[in-house]
C-alpha cells in the first residue's frame, strides 16, 4: 500500500486547534489503512475561501451503501 499526499505548492495556515485537526486527520487515514489490501491511500489538502478541505481517498473495499445514510446522519 502506498500512502500519497496533495496539496497546493503554497503554504496553507489555519487558526485551530491543532492536535484536534491531527486527530481527526489520523482518524480518517488509520480508518483508511485498516479498509486498504493494496493499492493507495491519498490525503488531500483544498483551499477553499476562509478554510481548507481535507479529502481522504482510498482503494480500499469502500462502505456498503445501506450504511452510508447511517454513517453520514
Amino acid at each position: 500500500m502506498q500512502l500519497m499526499t496533495q496539496c497546493p505548492g503554497e503554504e496553507l495556515w489555519v487558526l485551530t486547534d491543532r492536535n484536534r485537526v491531527m486527530q481527526v486527520l489520523y482518524n480518517f487515514v488509520s480508518n483508511a489503512a485498516k479498509n486498504t489490501n493494496s493499492g493507495y491511500i491519498k490525503l488531500i489538502a483544498l483551499p477553499e475561501e476562509n478554510h481548507i478541505r481535507f479529502i481522504v481517498e482510498d482503494t480500499g473495499r469502500g462502505i456498503p451503501e445501506q450504511m452510508l445514510k447511517r454513517i453520514f446522519n
